[in-house]
């Protein structure tokens, strides 16, 4: 990545921010030029708040970026997620795992960053961003229907003001079953 970098002052700056957020320069040296390229953007772009990201976020986030994953909008709103504290380093890195694995795109991403901000407008505090398929697991377990639509995001939340939940019940089963929805 630094060979990219067009002075030896800039260099210096990048060996810098890159050491003091503990992000071995070797990792970065070993992806293709294309790779090398988008990290060296991202680094250029959101500077020391978009290393220390990069840091938590760990590889799978690093390689999000590297590979172009999420355009830069949509890293925007998850740096100033991050730094607003809406997001944990493990919300992250869950995110990171799920684009990776694809179950996650670009979309979920937007529409639970989006989702994230509303329920911090509403003074609620967001407790955990997981995909749907890490949230469905333990319905899968019991061999209940999953409530969560495969290939979302989804918020876990407690909230700080009264608010109204209901029940669904098809008919079928047991009408007291493990989830609730928000009655609108």
């Amino acid at each position: 990545m630094l060979s990219r970098v067009q002075s030896t002052g800039q260099q210096y700056r990048v060996a810098k921010l890159l050491n003091r957020n503990d992000i071995d320069g070797s990792e970065i040296n070993s992806r293709s030029v294309g790779e090398q390229r988008r990290l060296g953007d991202f680094t250029s772009r959101h500077g020391e708040d978009g290393v220390r990201v990069a840091a938590a976020g760990g590889e799978e986030f690093r390689d999000i970026v590297a590979t172009g994953k999420l355009d830069s909008a949509t890293t925007d709103r998850l740096i100033r997620a991050y730094d607003r504290e809406l997001i944990d380093k493990t919300d992250l890195q869950r995110i990171s795992r799920g684009l990776d694995k694809g179950n996650l795109d670009q979309a979920a991403v937007q529409k639970a960053l989006v989702r994230a901000n509303q329920l911090d407008a509403k003074g609620h505090e967001v407790v955990k961003v997981k995909t749907a398929k890490q949230a469905n697991r333990v319905y899968r377990e019991r061999d209940d229907q999953p409530p969560h639509k495969e290939g979302t995001a989804v918020i876990e939340y407690e909230a700080q003001s009264p608010e109204r939940f209901v029940r669904v019940y098809d008919g079928e089963g047991d009408p007291g079953g493990p989830w609730v929805m928000k009655e609108d």
